[in-house]
């Protein structure tokens, strides 16, 4: 299969408009039924955040949208403390929210009281409540501090959730809302919730009318540097459908520099911000396509010009790469570069297995080779610097879409590397593993939202 770099593109935008929200792993249509969502999709969300005032503790916080493969299931939020993953606190749907616990996201400390909180995306995908529904959720106990109303129906507003941390700023909280209607078209749009309220402080849409029909503008938000407790300095911004991304600085967040890449491919369908090569050096991050099975690492040479510069393209070579760079994750670093590195997941990666019974026989009476293929899912470690793909992890189980999300952690087993949460399994049957990458090793196993 051939691979094209993204194309670039650059220039400013004015916008006002108005609602919804982004997406974390999203389809190209929009689906009309919990049922239909793709099966990639269907797994858990997660986040992690600070858990106390003491090193070596966090919080784990896992979103379900659903708890069963009924139509009707409710999704629900619970909340883990690391570690010994005992359970804090479980918050379930509340009436008339549709896919409660589809995003979840850190906001830092939302309500003043010391304790980090939680954003909850409920996007209600089948357009039956309200074109969606964010809420904050206290860290300490899981009491909702704020609810933020979509301005629209069939908006999608939850679909994708960023913390926005900003120098002499409380944490603000981006929005992504991909089926936002604005220039005419269902384009999407991105707002800026300010930090304590309900407050929709910004409208965030895609350039010019005519390169943005469809575009699911806000499907991924990312901010850069994405490292644990580092002010951001841009947001990248994802539209799968068009194929593109957006990046803006937080100074001016309607400046929008784009990178494109194949038209109607899964470019931008995930994003991570990436650490500098050097300090004060230019801002990078890396940008998933599960459609091509790739991921671009991506730098901005100058803001002024909207000069964005592809670096390099990983792809997974070892296998079917199937939906690979649905999921990515900083890590610590491998390759011993001294920059951090990049988890990419492949939740549809399948394995060929030779059948072992009912073969039919050759002419000349010995077996004909048949094989069947099982999907196992796949973590793969790339370079951040070089793009390429330095080790992998497979699935423990099959067919359980080991990789439909994934989340760094702390260093939970004392060898000096941070552990990654991997959440895996389809609706009603999710679980989430802790996985060692150093050890190449899954340390337990969590079946939350039961």
């Amino acid at each position: 299969m051939s691979r094209t770099a993204p194309a670039i593109a650059g220039g400013r935008a004015r916008s006002a408009a108005a609602v919804v929200f982004g997406s974390l792993l999203a389809a190209c249509a929009r689906p009309s039924s919990v049922a239909k969502i793709d099966p990639a999709e269907r797994g858990l969300a997660l986040a992690s955040l600070p858990g106390s005032t003491e090193p070596g503790r966090e919080l784990l916080v896992v979103g379900a949208f659903a708890t069963s493969s009924d139509p009707k299931s409710r999704g629900c939020v619970e909340c883990y403390e690391v570690p010994g993953l005992s359970r804090r606190f479980r918050v379930d749907e509340p009436e008339g929210l549709g896919q409660f616990g589809w995003a979840v996201a850190a906001v830092g400390d939302w309500n003043g009281d010391g304790a980090d909180d939680v954003a909850v995306g409920a996007p209600d995908l089948d357009d039956k409540h309200n074109g969606g529904v964010v809420q904050v959720l206290s860290g300490r106990d899981g009491a909702v501090l704020t609810t933020i109303q979509s301005p629209r129906r069939g908006a999608q507003f939850g679909y994708s959730l960023c913390s926005l941390t900003r120098a002499s700023e409380r944490p603000g909280l981006l929005v992504g809302a991909p089926a936002h209607a604005s220039h005419g078209n269902d384009d999407g749009a991105v707002f800026l919730i300010e930090s304590g309220t309900n407050v929709i402080k910004d409208c965030i849409t895609p350039t010019r009318p005519s390169e943005t029909r469809r575009t699911r503008f806000g499907r991924a938000l990312a901010s850069v540097p994405a490292g644990q407790g580092g002010l951001a300095t841009h947001v990248v911004i994802g539209s799968d459908i068009a194929g593109s991304v957006w990046i803006a600085s937080v100074s001016d967040l309607h400046s929008l520099a784009r990178a494109a890449g194949q038209s109607w491919s899964g470019f931008g369908a995930s994003i991570a911000g990436l650490p500098a090569l050097e300090a004060g050096g230019e801002v990078r991050f890396a940008v998933g396509d599960p459609h091509y099975g790739t991921v671009s690492i991506l730098r901005l040479a100058r803001m002024e010009s909207a000069e964005l510069l592809l670096s390099e393209c990983a792809a997974e070579t070892t296998g079917s790469a199937d939906r690979f760079g649905h999921a990515l994750a900083l890590c610590d670093d491998v390759d011993g570069d001294r920059i951090e590195d990049l988890v990419v997941a492949a939740p549809g990666m399948r394995k060929v297995v030779p059948s072992a019974v009912g073969l039919p026989l050759s002419p000349t009476g010995t077996e004909r080779a048949r094989s069947a293929h099982t999907r196992l899912g796949r973590i793969s470690i790339v370079s951040s610097r070089s793009g390429l793909v330095l080790e992998g992890f497979d699935s423990p189980e099959e067919d359980i879409w080991f990789g439909a999300s994934v989340c760094r952690g702390l260093d939970l087993d004392g060898d000096g590397s941070s552990e990654h949460y991997v959440a895996a399994g389809d609706i009603g049957l999710g679980r989430v593993y802790v996985l060692s990458l150093k050890r190449k090793q899954i340390l337990t196993r969590l079946d939350p939202c039961r």
